[in-house]
């Protein structure tokens, strides 16, 4: 009788664990998917905002792991660490996102510097006699990219239904620039309150280039400390790789013993953080 008790006892354990772990592997499997479509969502409206249409998310994806695979296998077969290996393939599984990000501020730096001529053939098109709706047309054909892209936005918008105001509106909220910003509360105030909206243009554009020319100025005032930073960020990689001819055996202790990990990790920690800091300090803004 007892051994019935106990084998109907580990029947129940066993049947218990089972759906226990059927429950944690399906929510895993659900937040997984959950993740995973996020993420997806996130690449595709990073390839609408950069206007790449060649490539969907699903071939990002792709190549994104595919990569990812290739050097976390290659660099188990030269450096035979797995720890490393594993963790250089999650870095590269993240990656596009701090990519598209990077793609969206050189798009957005060439936009708003775009931005006042394109102000002042707004102004010129409004002083010839054309609508708003059609200076913003005239700046869709004749102005160069991106500007002309973000532009046809809001020519689009508006064509399928949307108030211009609305369709600006939306344009600054997207775009996310100071300098936009600006020029949206002109426009959208022009059209509510009146007023000689090219003389408006005229001043903001002037306005725009001088900030523009100032900020080239600090740029180039800067470019000293930016390579400064560049040589000083690249000193511990030098160190590393010198080391690593003459000594190899410590640079072998760094990638396979635990301690030397951590003394890696933490390295490669403070590296990144100082360089992130001195960059910030180095970043223009007027």
């Amino acid at each position: 009788m007892q051994w019935i008790l106990l084998l109907l006892l580990c029947l129940t354990t066993l049947v218990a664990v089972a759906a226990s772990a059927t429950g944690i592997l399906r929510l895993g499997a659900e937040q997984s998917e959950g993740i995973l479509r996020r993420r997806e969502e996130v690449t595709r409206q990073a390839l609408r905002e950069l206007f790449i249409r060649d490539i969907t998310p699903r071939q990002v994806e792709i190549l994104t792991l595919s990569t990812a695979a290739i050097v976390a296998v290659l660099l188990q077969l030269l450096i035979g660490n797995p720890l490393i290996a594993a963790a250089a393939g999650i870095g590269i599984f993240f990656l596009p996102r701090p990519f598209f990000s990077y793609l969206r501020f050189q798009r957005l730096r060439k936009f708003e510097e775009q931005l006042p001529d394109a102000l002042s053939f707004l102004s010129n098109s409004t002083k010839a006699g054309l609508s708003l709706t059609q200076a913003i047309e005239e700046v869709t054909q004749q102005a160069p990219v991106p500007i002309s892209e973000e532009f046809s936005l809001i020519l689009q918008d508006n064509k399928l239904g949307t108030d211009l105001g609305a369709a600006i509106e939306a344009a600054r909220n997207r775009l996310g620039s100071r300098n936009f910003n600006l020029v949206a509360s002109a426009l959208l105030v022009s059209r509510e309150k009146g007023g000689n909206l090219p003389e408006a243009l005229d001043t903001m554009a002037a306005s725009l280039k001088e900030i523009w020319r100032t900020e080239q100025k600090l740029i180039t005032a800067s470019a000293e400390g930016r390579k400064a930073v560049w040589v000083i960020s690249g000193m511990p990689l030098a160190v590393l790789l010198m080391i690593g001819l003459l000594q190899p055996q410590i640079v072998e202790t760094l990638v396979t013993d635990f301690l030397g990990m951590i003394v890696l990790f933490i390295s490669t920690c403070l590296y990144v953080g100082g360089l992130s800091w001195l960059m910030r300090v180095l970043r223009i803004d007027v």
